[in-house]
């Protein structure tokens, strides 16, 4: 059985060795494209929905902001085409929406125990796969994500 990783999961919190995992996995499968950016790049541009999202799994353990973090949860999940989620993501952060406001700070428990498998799954596949994780080791430079989405190019000197 194949456990994968994906990029903005409802559950857990995604780190940048998940989120490596996760890309190194799309770009194997070519979900992602593998000649278009660098692993590097394609980790940065990332980082700012990784931010989001984590962000807002912790709003959601705060009383009273849980049910806005819920709220907006609900309302923001969308149904990734683009194959770099989870399929059904939609239905995953809705139910994490209604989770939050039904539960806030006890979600932080599936949470950790989601972000614990995440960590042995992510070591597991650095261990097997060593050669698609130091991809992600360019000896180039990046222009930043300056918000969710936006472009990032290589910088060659």
């Amino acid at each position: 059985m194949s456990i994968k990783l994906y990029l903005g999961d409802a559950f857990g919190w995604e780190t940048e060795s998940t989120a490596k995992v996760a890309i190194s996995e799309l770009r194997e499968e070519g979900k992602i494209s593998s000649d278009s950016k660098c692993p590097k790049a394609q980790l940065i541009k990332n980082q700012s929905y990784r931010s989001q999202t984590n962000g807002l799994k912790v709003l959601g353990y705060i009383p009273i902001i849980n049910i806005i973090a819920g709220i907006v949860a609900i309302v923001f999940s969308t149904d990734a085409s683009n194959n770099e989620c989870r399929p059904n993501n939609q239905k995953f952060w809705i139910a994490r929406g209604v989770a939050m406001i039904l539960t806030g700070p006890l979600l932080a428990i599936v949470d950790l125990g989601k972000f614990i498998f995440d960590k042995i799954m992510t070591a597991k596949y650095n261990k097997n796969h060593k050669e698609l994780i130091e991809q992600f080791d360019t000896d180039h430079k990046h222009t930043p994500a300056f918000w969710a989405g936006h472009p990032v190019d290589c910088l060659y000197n």
